[in-house]
Parts: C-alpha cells; structure tokens; sequence
C-alpha cells in the first residue's frame, strides 16, 4: 500500500478552491491525489513535488512505499536533484545517477540511495519554480509514456498552484505599533 505526505516545513501542502454551487468556495484536488493518479500509473519508489527555498528542497507533497521522516521534507539544496530540473526549466531523465558525475556528491544518491531519476518542471509564470520528479532505488530505462504523464502531471501542478496562489485572500499589512513611551 502507497503512503502519501504532504508538507511544507511539516505543515500541510496548500490547497485549491474552485467556485461551487452560489458562488461558495468548495475544496479541489490537492497536490496528493494529483501525484497519486501519477504514481498510480508509473510504478516507481518516490514521487515527489518540490520547491527550493532559502537553500533548501522542500517537499511539498509525497507518495511512497514508505513513509519519509518529517526531517526529509525539507533538506539541504546539496540532496536536490529536482534542482537541475528546475534550473534547466526542462525535463530531466536520468537512467542511472552513479554514470552521472555531477551527481556524485549528491545526498539523495549517497545516502538515500536513489539510482534513476525522472524530474519535469513546474512552471507558473515564465520560470520553474518546483518540480515533480520520480525517484528509483535502482537503475531504470524511463519510457516516452513516463516522461508524458510527467509532464502532464506538472502542467497539472502548476495550475493547481496558480489557483491556490490566486484564491488566496490577500494579507493586510501588520499596522505599526505605537511607540514605547520614553
């Protein structure tokens, strides 16, 4: 049975809402259930969607075989191998990570344990700013129908995140505080 998290920092990963019946706000799929269908199509150990933030790769959502520890949600940029993905702001499939110099260094692959990657970016707006990836703890040919379901499933993402950043109520800002008697 497949274990899905979700996370930012250990809190739960946002979510959409979409117009319902009179005009109320009803809940839509979040970002689980948009990697469940794809890991229900692709047999692979990880699926993830990650961001990188402040030098970190932070683990939106998850589903697995296994559950990570709540540490594993967000992790030093040196474990990211999403980062490359984004960084091309193109896909990225990798057969076997240890034929890969500049992966040799790699947490994810050193202590992890991860051999194949298949990563597609999350676009919102001009850039990758997230990406959605699958990881393998060994080697593995990725096939055309992988990579497409990838992509779909990011474009999926990305729109998911548009409409969770556009839906979100806007922050007034924090009034200043009086000053402190002298």
């Amino acid at each position: 049975m497949r274990k899905s998290q979700t996370g930012r920092d250990g809190a739960d990963a946002p979510r959409s809402s979409a117009t319902g019946p009179k005009g109320t706000l009803r809940r839509t799929t979040d970002l689980e259930e948009i990697i469940e269908r794809l890991a229900a199509r692709i047999a692979c150990d990880h699926v993830l969607v990650t961001m990188l933030f402040n030098a970190r790769q932070v683990i939106l959502a998850h589903v697995s075989a296994e559950a990570l520890e709540e540490a594993a949600l967000a992790l030093p940029i040196d474990f990211s191998i999403c980062r490359h993905t984004i960084e091309r702001n193109g896909p990225l499939l990798i057969s076997d990570t240890h034929v890969v110099p500049e992966l040799a260094e790699n947490g994810a692959v050193r202590d992890f344990g991860v051999r194949a990657y298949a990563g597609a970016p999350v676009i919102v707006g001009s850039e990758a700013g997230a990406a959605v990836c699958l990881l393998d703890k060994a080697p593995r040919d990725w096939r055309a129908a992988d990579l497409a379901d990838l992509e779909d499933t990011a474009r999926e993402v990305a729109h998911h995140l548009r409409m969770d950043a556009a839906l979100r109520p806007e922050r007034e800002p924090t009034p200043a505080r009086p000053a402190a008697p002298s």
